[in-house]
């Protein structure tokens, strides 16, 4: 965590949070450790649509006092091409209750482009805040791709005004949660990681091989040592999320953990990934390329192993402690 000596780095979280998420505790893990300097949260249409994702974002940092914009992402109708081929292709092959996001929640998804009153772009808003951020912007990814691509793609010197990507993604040596090998922000959106890859911008990827490892160890039965707006999210997030599983896992959490405190993990791997995005059974897994030669893929790195235990223990200290 950032000391008083330090200036906490520019960032922007971009997500595709809902109501008691994953991606809403890892967002206060961030808000409250105060090692960044956190510029916006952008929302992106995945495990529900973008503007359902901002008025959540909206609801988290108002109850948590955080005066941080909130940029609604793109609506479902700029994946249309995206959801022809799930609705034509893969949904026939897939059970009836298998989790598709936003993709399998079309009759709330109509596009929204218009609500909330007038909105800043997203993916110009990403580049003003990376262009502004004269030591370089940090993106913290816990969601599809589709934001950080598109404004990659309007502006050829992006990647030069950003510091990293930290992002939660991919499966690689272990099953995927959408299909036998791919998880699901990378697959929602396969062509914008796989162009964010193809970029020199640094990435550290967080993959199931990781966050699999990683619980509330059965903490989800506790009470809260503290009051407040976070310690009771994060109570109401574990009774909520323990009724279905236990224990409960733990995914973006585990990225803002090493975010705050890389020290938190115990092993990595400099990768070379291909993200497949062929319109098949394979579309959105992540491959290690066997290529030894020039045009092989440039190196990703990769989390492989952390310290569960600091992790949950700073769950704890900054959500149920930290009043």
């Amino acid at each position: 965590m950032a000391s008083s000596n330090d200036t906490p780095s520019p960032a922007v979280i971009i997500s595709d949070l809902s109501d008691f998420a994953d991606d809403n505790i890892a967002i206060l893990m961030l808000l409250r450790s105060g090692t960044l300097d956190v510029r916006g949260v952008i929302t992106t249409s995945g495990n529900v649509c973008a503007h359902r994702g901002a008025i959540e974002a909206r609801r988290l940092l108002d109850s948590a006092g955080a005066s941080v914009p909130v940029v609604r992402g793109f609506s479902l109708a700029w994946h249309q091409d995206r959801r022809r081929f799930y609705d034509e292709v893969q949904k026939p092959t897939r059970p009836a209750n298998a989790y598709a996001g936003a993709l399998g929640d079309s009759s709330t998804c109509a596009d929204s482009s218009g609500a909330g009153g007038p909105q800043p772009d997203a993916a110009d808003f990403l580049i003003a805040q990376a262009r502004g951020a004269k030591s370089g912007l940090t993106i913290i990814l816990m969601g599809p791709a589709t934001v950080l691509a598109e404004a990659l793609r309007r502006d050829r010197e992006l990647p030069s005004f950003i510091r990293r990507v930290d992002a939660m993604g991919g499966a690689i040596r272990v099953p995927g949660n959408v299909a036998p090998r791919a998880e699901f922000n990378v697959w929602f959106d396969a062509e914008a990681m796989a162009s964010v890859l193809a970029t020199p911008i640094p990435v550290t990827l967080v993959p199931l091989d990781v966050t699999t490892t990683v619980d509330y160890g059965g903490s989800e039965q506790a009470q809260p040592p503290s009051s407040g707006f976070a310690a009771e999210h994060l109570a109401a997030y574990l009774e909520k999320l323990g009724r279905r599983r236990k224990p409960v896992p733990m995914w973006d959490e585990v990225l803002a953990a090493i975010v705050i405190n890389p020290d938190l993990i115990e092993a990595v791997e400099d990768l070379p990934l291909i993200i497949s995005i062929e319109r098949d059974a394979h579309y959105g897994e992540i491959l290690v390329s066997r290529a030894a030669r020039d045009g092989a893929p440039r190196t990703v790195r990769v989390v492989t192993k952390v310290r569960a235990d600091g992790v949950r223990r700073l769950v704890y200290h900054l959500l149920w402690n930290q009043e």
